[in-house]
């Protein structure tokens, strides 16, 4: 799966049974955030993620390649590797380097990536080693030795004066047919049968940026660890607007929703990832019970 410039890119984490994309029973990356979303040279920006079951972690970086028709992880093209590249400095420039192991990290680029506009971000998520997943995985040609249990995925950071703001979500809500709203903050519970609950998420009043005069088109994906969701993309178009772009000039709607329902009791998890078309990221999670 690949996203617009600047989002998450993940590619080693399917395998060939697959599930419906929104729902989540194993290991999973959702989402990669860097804050700032655009970081300017000798800046720092502040790189996290919305994963799901790892317990191991693995950051690298590098420069993307000018010339290649496609973006691949970092390292990739040193197919056979057995080492982690070299610790990242202070600042990085582009050349592969680790930038760490823990959860989220820090990058700051020098002014060299001004011109390439851009720093290429590769994270590793396992709930073993991450790092011996990544090596493995250039030692297997590059493809995944066991995609249930590491996930890798790429992000590019825009380097860059200009800002670019990360958009966020207000509210994250469910209601039941003809009910008022409630937030989905683990105390609600939801008794089986019962038709379908709609979920609701509102957007922040600044989540899209205006720029050269135009509205950032905002998008956003759901998931779940229980029940089934009923289209798991939504997006924030004006009303009577087909896309974003076709009325760039309109403020995009404040709230996105889609349907959720099942059939076994215990408590279920949410997560709503919002993007703007600039990489751009935010995200909100949440749960409830269901009960017999």
């Amino acid at each position: 799966m690949r996203h617009v410039w600047l989002s998450a890119a993940f590619l080693c984490g399917c395998s060939d049974n697959l599930p419906a994309q929104s729902f989540i029973d194993k290991l999973r990356v959702l989402a990669i955030q860097a804050e700032p979303a655009t970081v300017a040279p000798r800046q720092s920006t502040t790189l996290q993620t919305l994963t799901i079951g790892a317990t191991s972690y693995l950051w690298l970086a590098c420069r993307t390649d000018p010339g290649a028709t496609s973006t691949t992880p970092c390292g990739f093209t040193e197919l056979g590797r057995r080492a982690l590249p070299a610790p990242c400095g202070a600042t990085v420039d582009g050349t592969l380097c680790t930038l760490g192991h823990d959860a989220t990290a820090s990058v700051t680029p020098t002014a060299a990536l001004l011109d390439a506009g851009e720093l290429l971000v590769t994270y590793v998520a396992a709930d073993s080693d991450a790092a011996a997943c990544y090596l493995g995985t250039l030692a297997h040609g590059g493809l995944p030795t066991d995609p249930d249990h590491c996930v890798i995925a790429y992000k590019r950071v825009g380097v860059s004066t200009a800002t670019n703001r990360n958009p966020s979500l207000a509210s994250f809500s469910f209601t039941l047919a003809d009910g008022a709203a409630e937030p989905l903050d683990g105390t609600a519970e939801v008794a089986i049968p019962t038709k379908s609950a709609t979920l609701h998420a509102t957007r922040s009043d600044d989540a899209s940026e205006i720029v050269d005069g135009h509205y950032e088109a905002l998008s956003l994906s759901w998931f779940t660890d229980g029940g089934a969701i009923d289209g798991g993309r939504s997006t924030f178009d004006p009303d009577g607007c087909t896309t974003q772009s076709a009325c760039a000039t309109q403020v995009p709607v404040v709230e996105a929703t889609t349907k959720w329902k099942t059939k076994a009791p215990g408590t279920v998890h949410f997560w709503a990832v919002l993007r703007d078309d600039r990489g751009g990221v935010g995200w909100r999670s949440g749960s409830l019970s269901v009960t017999p």
